[in-house]
């Protein structure tokens, strides 16, 4: 049975047009509600996790990847509530006796310029490829890249195949 449904964890590789290095190799996750895609990269190396949001119409794929961060405690909120099992008193003055919550929220922050990935889905629906691009004030990238979907038996095969993919990139990078 063909799968077009884009939903699920896919594992990929990308590569530069015009940089010395061999790119590098991806995991994302899709979700998927009537064509609108959002999700999570994460990079093997260098700038780490990314979120994605954009479009999927069998065969097309748009998405953009923004690096993100948790942040430096910056908008960490923690706030201390009680819910009382019994309270004698009125309003805002009383005895209780209960327990003590902490409410704690933590965001993430954006950072870098935000890539462009354009593509298609295999007739199979078990592949895609295309291209990326990033532009910003001081950088101008582009390339290309291609991911397989992933199923929970060829999880262990992946890892064995990554890595194997990062010792092939420290050699090339010493040589």
């Amino acid at each position: 049975m063909t799968d077009h449904n884009i939903a699920g964890e896919w594992l990929g590789h990308y590569r530069y047009d015009k940089h010395p290095t061999p790119g590098g190799g991806f995991t994302a996750f899709f979700s998927e509600t009537g064509g609108a895609i959002h999700g999570s990269i994460v990079d093997d190396g260098g700038a780490g996790k990314a979120t994605l949001t954009g479009t999927f119409s069998f065969p097309d794929i748009r998405f953009t990847k923004l690096y993100v961060r948790p942040t430096q405690n910056k908008s960490t909120k923690s706030e201390k509530t009680f819910t009382p099992k019994f309270q004698i008193g009125f309003g805002k003055f009383g005895i209780g006796i209960g327990k003590e919550n902490t409410v704690t929220t933590t965001t993430t922050e954006t950072f870098g310029n935000p890539v462009e990935y354009e593509g298609t889905m295999s007739h199979d629906g078990k592949s895609m490829s295309g291209t990326w691009k990033i532009q910003g004030p001081n950088i101008s990238n582009s390339g290309t890249w291609s991911a397989s979907r992933l199923k929970e038996d060829d999880v262990q095969d992946q890892i064995k195949i990554n890595a194997v993919r990062t010792k092939e990139r420290e050699k090339e990078e010493t040589v």
